[in-house]
């Protein structure tokens, strides 16, 4: 649609990065449709990044120069570890906490015990799905997938395909960062289809979209409503609140360390909730927290003032900065070997 119906000047620069000039073949597109690197459970890339992953090409930018790119040992070796890991882990702790807890009176009405209750039943079942991508993350480097140029060093990058930063999700700075992370490849994908060509309300259409893409359970809609309050709040607290704790050290370190505190009590509401599916036992997991978390972020989305928008410059940074330049005929680019 961005190659062959729509002017060149109307794009933004990711769709230029994206589009096709020529339409592919019906072997390609089932190729890209079926790719068994990313049809279970991502993560996902575009049609033009599976081309010329499947064309075996790049065109580098700047240089235009053919480079030798090393086969990514240390790229495959240290995801598959880190995928092990999250394997033992799950294995070992997940049989002490399960979602059942988070409806459980006896960890859930008392402080200490529900936020860390909270935190460990959300790091855990996280896990599950950190063992999924960053194992299909290896699998892809391993077959050659994931190139994404060169660092400032000259070094190739191999996290095309990266779908989770982990500590950016456990250890969140603010809620955008934290939603970024997570399932990122997935989030440029909603970007791209909805969020870059939605005419109004971009951020509502995008979790909405997401939300019917997810099923017809309530509980993904509490979580996407809640989501999007978050992150309005996270956005103007940032703006406007944040300027005033970055005169000292001391007042910064402070306000980083609430600001993880909140986010992270505020990402546990929202992503915890999906798993029970049903109302009422959705609502049952926030009556234990009184609704604070909903309660404070609705506050701040409607009491602090409004800046910005950030659509524009969102879109250019939610494709991470990719570092390859891909060439508009497929077949006219540029061979990078492996070696």
């Amino acid at each position: 649609h961005d190659g062959l119906g729509r002017k060149q000047s109307d794009l933004s620069s990711d769709q230029r990065q994206q589009r096709l000039l020529e339409r592919p073949s019906l072997l390609q597109y089932l190729s890209y449709t079926f790719n068994f690197h990313t049809f279970f459970a991502g993560p996902i890339c575009t049609l033009k990044e599976h081309l010329v992953f499947m064309d075996g090409s790049y065109h580098m930018d700047p240089d235009p120069k053919p480079r030798n790119v090393t086969y990514p040992v240390y790229s495959i070796v240290s995801k598959l570890v880190y995928a092990l890991l999250c394997l033992a882990v799950f294995t070992i702790l997940g049989k002490y906490m399960s979602v059942d807890y988070l409806l459980d009176p006896k960890y859930m009405t008392s402080f200490p015990s529900m936020p860390i209750t909270c935190m460990l039943a959300g790091t855990l079942i996280r896990f599950r799905f950190y063992l999924i991508w960053i194992l299909a993350d290896s699998i892809n480097n391993a077959a050659g997938m994931g190139f994404n140029g060169y660092d400032k060093d000259g070094n190739p990058k191999w996290d095309l395909m990266t779908n989770v930063k982990v500590f950016e999700v456990e250890l969140p700075q603010n809620m955008r960062s934290a939603v970024n992370a997570y399932n990122s490849t997935c989030g440029k994908w909603l970007r791209r289809v909805c969020f870059d060509r939605a005419p109004f309300s971009p951020t509502a259409a995008t979790l909405l979209l997401s939300a019917l893409w997810h099923g017809l359970y309530p509980a993904y809609y509490l979580m996407f409503v809640f989501g999007s309050v978050s992150l309005m709040a996270g956005r103007k607290l940032r703006k406007t609140v944040r300027p005033y704790f970055l005169s000292s050290w001391g007042l910064k370190l402070g306000y980083d360390f609430l600001s993880l505190a909140a986010t992270r009590a505020s990402y546990d509401s929202m992503m915890l909730v999906k798993n029970f599916l049903q109302l009422e036992q959705a609502l049952l997991y926030w009556s234990y927290s009184y609704y604070l978390p909903i309660i404070a972020s609705f506050v701040v989305a409607v009491a602090l003032p409004v800046g910005k928008s950030r659509k524009e410059k969102d879109s250019v940074e939610s494709t991470d900065k990719q570092f390859v330049t891909y060439p508009d005929k497929i077949s006219h680019a540029k061979e990078i070997k492996l070696g």
